[in-house]
């Protein structure tokens, strides 16, 4: 009673003759004759468990108690064996179901990975035997083990709505700030010399700053910038930190040079024209 599960081994019954009447008696007779040790459950099958083609499964001995099926592993695996010749016939659909059921249930109990369930041949010498049958492949048996789900604990800081919030956040204050930088701007420049023929504005025009167009300019970056990222991305471009701050640098001098006082949608178009042009887009 000291059997220490690491493996699950599983076995055909390697039958001379093909069948599908009831086996376990005739393989408790046999392994009797072989002078096997009798189970605490009163049988001289050396598996663990054996499964008829019907799908029936059977129980010859305890979990915990010693094997005998494999040779330097009976005190640590748990067996299990199928009715019928795995060389030349495939095991019934009742047998893989009732196989099926058994490896989750064994491998969940105590904890044995997929690597841990193996024919009976991969504990022999090679060519030894071909248990459990030839028209099996290696994995076959440890392929019907269901795979743990593998859960992603979603966080706040890896949500993407979350980052593109914050995003948007960061943005805003540039954006105010870049604003309070032009009104300080305009009332230490009294005269703005602008365009290619270098005319000034009046200095009374160009230090005056509407309120009702500040909120306006405002409004509108907060449409433009966002859409200016959406533009750059769309064709490709990813805008990094230092070409977001050379972006609003950008912003900054345009707004600085046209000026709150002129039309607030010639100043947007005019950045919006200078920023696609920075982008490469046109």
């Amino acid at each position: 009673m000291n059997n220490k599960i690491e493996f699950l081994i599983i076995h055909t019954e390697a039958s001379p003759i093909i069948t599908n009447a009831p086996r376990f008696e005739v393989v408790n007779q046999f392994h009797q004759q072989r002078l096997f040790d009798k189970s605490s459950l009163g049988w001289f099958v050396g598996y663990h468990y054996f499964i008829e083609k019907s799908g029936k499964l059977i129980q010859a001995r305890l979990d915990d108690e010693e094997g005998m099926h494999t040779k330097g592993y009976n005190l640590s695996s748990l067996s299990i064996c199928m009715a019928g010749n795995g060389d030349v016939e495939l095991p019934t659909k009742e047998q893989i179901e009732t196989l099926k059921k058994w490896i989750n249930e064994k491998a969940k109990q105590y904890d044995i990975p997929k690597s841990k369930i193996l024919p009976h041949r991969k504990f022999l010498p090679l060519f030894e035997k071909s248990c459990y049958g030839l028209l099996l492949m290696d994995d076959w048996a440890a392929n019907f083990l269901e795979e743990k789900p593998v859960v992603i604990k979603a966080t706040v800081s890896t949500s993407p709505i979350i980052e593109n919030l914050k995003q948007q956040v960061s943005l805003m204050e540039k954006i105010v700030g870049l604003l309070k930088r032009i009104i300080f701007l305009k009332s230490m420049n009294p005269l703005k010399k602008f365009g290619s023929d270098g005319q000034s504005y009046p200095a009374v025009l160009a230090s005056s700053i509407d309120s009702k167009r500040l909120s306006a300019t405002i409004k509108s970056l907060a449409i433009l910038i966002p859409f200016a990222l959406a533009t750059a991305k769309f064709f490709g471009t990813d805008l990094g930190e230092g070409e977001l701050n050379d972006l609003l640098e950008l912003a900054s001098n345009t707004i600085l040079a046209v000026g709150t006082a002129v039309t607030t949608g010639t100043s947007l178009f005019y950045l919006c024209r200078r920023i696609l042009v920075k982008l490469n887009i046109l």
